[in-house]
């Protein structure tokens, strides 16, 4: 269903959540080769909070000419680390 929503979009995407890929990024692929989408360099590892290891928390983009960088808030107000995308 997010593949059909985004290929619609027309321009640039920036596409953002937790995505719950606790496998690894490997589980986006269908995703990023139905819409172009891709993924930064740099993926900050956001879960858990108090002492991160994984990295649920993701921004694709599409379209950005920017240099785009990622990274988080060290805070423990979640489970999740809070995730900033600069471009």
């Amino acid at each position: 269903e997010a593949a059909e929503l985004v290929s619609t979009v027309k321009g640039p995407v920036v596409m953002c959540g937790d995505m719950n890929i606790f496998s690894g990024v490997k589980e986006l692929d269908t995703l990023i080769k139905k819409t172009g989408l891709e993924l930064p360099k740099d993926l900050p590892l956001t879960y858990p909070a108090h002492k991160p290891k994984k990295s649920l928390d993701i921004f694709l983009t599409r379209g950005i000419k920017e240099k785009i960088s990622v990274r988080t808030i060290n805070t423990t107000i979640s489970d999740h680390l809070p995730i900033v995308l600069k471009f």
